[in-house]
This record gives C-alpha cells, sequence and structure tokens, in this order.
C-alpha cells in the first residue's frame, strides 16, 4: 500500500498530527491447517500522519488492507501491533470518556452506501439520530439541521421523508456524509466511497468531499484503489 498526500497543516503543529499511525499491522487467525491456525496479515508496518486541515490519500489495490486500515484510524479496529493516536494520544489509551469525545471528532464514511444505512429508518430521523448523538445544535433546532445537511450533500430537502431503498447509490453516500459530518467532525474518513458507485457518480461524490472540506475544515483521509484518481 502507497499513500500520498496534499494540503497543508494550519493549526496543528508539525509534530502533533490529528491523527497518526506508526508502525500498524493488523493480522486475522483464518481457518485451521496442518499445524493449527493460520494467520493473515491485512495490514502490515503502515505509517502515516494527518495534519490539521489537510487532504491524505491512501491508495491501494484490492485486497491490500485499506478498509482495515481505515478502521483502525477510526478506532473500530484494535491493531495487532503498532500505535493509532489522535492529537499525540494512543486511542487504546483514552478513557470511555475519551473514546467517545474522538469518535464525534473522527467520522467516517463506509464504502457500500447499500449497507451504510438502516432500511427501515427514513433518511430524516436517521440524520436526526446523529445530531441527537453528537447534540452540536439544540434540540429544537434539530430539524431546521437535517434540512441544512441535506441542502449541503445537494439533496432536497423532501428527501427527509425517503426510505434508502428509494434512492439512487449516490444519493444514499450523499446521505451518508450528511450524516458523518453532522457531529461537525475534525477528521473526516472516507472509505473507497466511490467503488460502488459509475464513473459519473463518483466524480460528483469526489468534488461534494472537496466542497465540504473547504468549507468545513476538516482533515481527510481518502481511501481509494484509483490511482489516477490520487493524482487528479
Amino acid at each position: 500500500m502507497t499513500n500520498a498526500a496534499s494540503g497543508s497543516p494550519v493549526s496543528a503543529p508539525p509534530d502533533n498530527p490529528v491523527l497518526e499511525a506508526r508502525d500498524v499491522s493488523r493480522t486475522y487467525a483464518i481457518g485451521e491447517g496442518w499445524f493449527g491456525r493460520r494467520k493473515f496479515n491485512a495490514v502490515s508496518n503502515v505509517n502515516l500522519k494527518l495534519m490539521s486541515d489537510e487532504l491524505l490519500v491512501i491508495v491501494g489495490e484490492s485486497g491490500s488492507g485499506k478498509t482495515t486500515l481505515a478502521r483502525m484510524l477510526a478506532g473500530l479496529v484494535r491493531p495487532s501491533s503498532g500505535v493509532v493516536s489522535a492529537r499525540g494520544t494512543e486511542l487504546t489509551k483514552r478513557t470511555r470518556r475519551q473514546i467517545r469525545e474522538f469518535r464525534r471528532h473522527t467520522a467516517i464514511v463506509f464504502q457500500n452506501p447499500y449497507q451504510s444505512l438502516n432500511p427501515r429508518m427514513r433518511i430524516g430521523p436517521a440524520l436526526s439520530e446523529a445530531l441527537n448523538v453528537a447534540r452540536v445544535v439544540p434540540k429544537a433546532e434539530v430539524s431546521d439541521e437535517v434540512d441544512r445537511l441535506l441542502t449541503s450533500v445537494g439533496l432536497p430537502v423532501n428527501y427527509r421523508l425517503k426510505y434508502p431503498l428509494m434512492l439512487s447509490g449516490g444519493e444514499r453516500q450523499r446521505v451518508a456524509i450528511a450524516r458523518a459530518i453532522a457531529g461537525r467532525p475534525d477528521v473526516l474518513i472516507a472509505d473507497e466511497i466511490t467503488s460502488a458507485l459509475d464513473v459519473s457518480v463518483s466524480a460528483q461524490i469526489v468534488n461534494l468531499m472537496l466542497d465540504l472540506k473547504a468549507q468545513r475544515n476538516f482533515s481527510c483521509a481518502f481511501v481509494t484503489h484509483d490511482l489516477s484518481l490520487a493524482l487528479a
């Protein structure tokens, strides 16, 4: 796996990235072999730093461990070895309260928009739920904030009444992005968010992410298998 970065840190000092992986590896035990359970190395000795207001593009071919790495950066998967830290503090050394705070400030958009949304929940309640958990606006303003979120990702406000199955793949991914930014995160991890979409829709989603990053000034780790997209 390789990585490339563009952008300039503005608020965090050079030695204090908002998110960092140091010699991070993740190994899984799989199946049974002649000599016991075999091991699969999903990620091996990855090092990266994401600075404040930076766009970091992580590129790797299919099966190279990109999603596992993204989940480790988001605190959803524990490394088998190495350290993931946020603003200088290791995630494994944080208290439960600190981990909750980290997850409020670090959001992830998952690869498959068909699986990342609850099919039984309308879009409005799904976004309201994210806002209520994050507590970034008073309860009286949640409904208006849902409308603002939908508008910010290029969807009509009446989509709040729709179910995910009524939306296209690109529209679902826009909703997933709206849910991720609902808590006004400092860091957004985008895990192959265009891989399930056709080319024209993928370009629209990438442009949306760039626009939102410019408007909201979050740091972004953008994970992709598409080298041409990374170099664009």
